[in-house]
């Protein structure tokens, strides 16, 4: 009613209304955004928390399908690899190429095998993928491709243009559709990243130096392999700084005799405590370590085990989350600084005071066992006492069963 008799309250409340529905429309859109952002962010974190697990792809040709007997499928035919990069200071995020990537790949695993297409005419719209140079994201560009691989499916299969994929049904039908995935990283990558190392080794004329730092070119290898490698070091030193029992000392000793050693057991057994002490004797004869593992778990109750001076050095190189890289840069500080500080007759002054330190527990545990000796001689040597023949302890349980037919003579015995 107030309004109505107030001309100036109405246009201001009209046009606050118009301005309100405006900001309302772009907070709409807004919000789309925003989520979309989200997604991809959260996308990003969960790939660099886990890239040796996971992995990031860019789709098209989203297949929607129910075949008969057959599970529903809704997934891209055509995926790439990607990364996406994150600018802290502006918040931008940025899809790419993965630096890993050998280009798009055409997936019908989704799929029976029996329900694929030809293997000719498989390989045939791979190299045509390949050979693509136009926009991946061009559905111009990627539509006769996907077009083509949707009618070698099935006589009754369409194709679409459309950003949106379309709802599963009998006849297979295939959305151009993109799509951004995250999934658990399938061993065909992993097939396809051996095949690269061993295409790359057998295509050298020697091993990459990588590699070549890492491993001893071996002689040929005649049967098990028992008497290959160089023959055992007598004289070779032995530095462990936990204990170690005598099956794990087997271990030690072939590695020093062996050019390669492989241990199983069952979890308990002492796998993580051998290794450590394993990779401490091998830095201390100042050689190279690196030790892989399925999980970033296993590494680190590895480090743990070994000392303050090693742990400090030990450089991860693939890590789930930020404490992972704050213990890269210490290893990292850690290295410089050595180096940084290394006195070269500093350091001889103090091997040699350390030999000496252990040439003297040499000799403590030689008196040691010098001494064990003797003790266990005279429970071993025999002797003759009286009627009784044998070690003391065989003369001692003698006696003892004596004392049942002969202990009344103690009785006829004057008092001492």
């Amino acid at each position: 009613m107030y309004l109505e008799t107030n001309p100036h309250i109405a246009d201001m409340f009209e046009s606050w209304v118009e301005q309100w529905k405006q900001w309302a429309l772009e907070e709409i859109e807004a919000r789309k955004i925003r989520s979309i952002y989200t997604s991809v962010f959260q996308m990003s974190e969960r790939v660099a928390d886990a890239p040796e697990e996971l992995e990031l792809l860019l789709g098209v040709g989203t297949l929607a399908w129910r075949p008969d007997g057959h599970e529903e499928v809704c997934r891209p035919l055509v995926v790439l690899p990607i990364s996406i990069d994150f600018d802290d200071s502006s918040g931008r995020l940025a899809v790419r190429e993965s630096d890993a990537s050998r280009g798009p790949n055409l997936e019908f695993d989704m799929l029976e095998p029996g329900l694929w297409p030809e293997p000719s005419k498989r390989s045939q719209l791979t190299e045509e993928l390949l050979a693509l140079e136009d926009n991946f994201l061009s559905a111009e560009s990627m539509g006769s491709i996907l077009r083509r691989a949707a009618h070698n499916l099935g006589s009754e299969a369409q194709y679409s243009d459309s950003s949106l994929p379309a709802g599963a049904r009998n006849e297979p039908t295939v959305s151009f559709a993109p799509t951004l995935i995250l999934r658990k990283r399938s061993n065909e990558s992993l097939i396809r990243v051996f095949n690269e190392i061993r295409t790359q080794l057998e295509s050298a004329s020697c091993p990459p130096q990588g590699i070549a730092e890492l491993v001893a070119v071996l002689p040929s290898i005649i049967g098990d392999g028992t008497d290959a490698g160089v023959p055992p070091d007598e004289t070779q030193e032995t530095y462990l700084p936990l204990h170690a029992n005598k099956e794990q000392l087997r271990i030690i000793e072939r590695v020093n005799s062996k050019p390669y050693v492989v241990v199983q057991g069952p979890p308990g057994t002492g796998k993580t405590h051998t290794i450590a002490n394993l990779v401490s004797h091998l830095l201390a004869q100042g050689k190279k370590v690196l030790v892989t593992a399925q999980t970033d778990r296993a590494l680190r109750e590895l480090r743990a085990k070994l000392p303050d001076s090693l742990e400090a050095l030990c450089v991860s190189a693939v890590g789930r989350d930020q404490s992972d890289l704050t213990d890269l840069k210490v290893a990292v500080n850690e290295l410089a600084s050595r180096a940084e500080d290394f006195d070269a007759l500093r350091e001889r002054e103090r091997i040699v005071k350390l030999e000496s330190a252990l040439d003297t527990f040499r000799r403590q545990a030689a008196e040691t066992k010098s001494r064990i000796v003797e003790r266990r001689e005279t429970e071993v040597v025999p002797y003759e006492l009286g009627p009784y023949l044998g070690t003391l302890s065989e003369i001692a349980r003698t006696h003892r069963k004596d004392i049942e037919r002969f202990g009344w003579l103690e009785e006829l015995s004057p008092s001492l």
